[in-house]
């Protein structure tokens, strides 16, 4: 895909951490992260896909905000901008990656 005019700001640590942990397909449930993903979704809508959630949930289930997943073009952001940081690495020692 074609990149956008919001590309001149480069993606700040945090939001290629973001962006690591959807890489593979996740239903967002955490507000925050949530919200990050829709503001890097508003600037650089060509390296994510938001949509209905991937899994199926009962009615005592908490519901996710939406399903996220990197596109090729994230895959490729995260690889560049990540280079050399462990995938252990993430805010308050949380798991980032696989």
């Amino acid at each position: 895909m074609e990149p956008t005019p919001g590309d001149s700001q480069p993606l700040t640590l945090q939001e290629l951490l973001d962006l690591r942990k959807i890489q593979n397909g996740l239903d967002v449930r955490d507000y925050g992260l949530a919200k990050r993903l829709r503001a890097i979704e508003a600037r650089m809508p060509h390296l994510l896909d938001l949509g209905d959630p991937m899994g199926t949930y009962g009615p005592r289930d908490v519901l996710p905000y939406f399903g996220a997943i990197t596109t090729t073009a994230g895959d490729v952001a995260i690889a560049e901008g990540l280079n050399g940081v462990p995938a252990a690495h993430g805010p308050k020692g949380v798991r980032c990656g696989a």
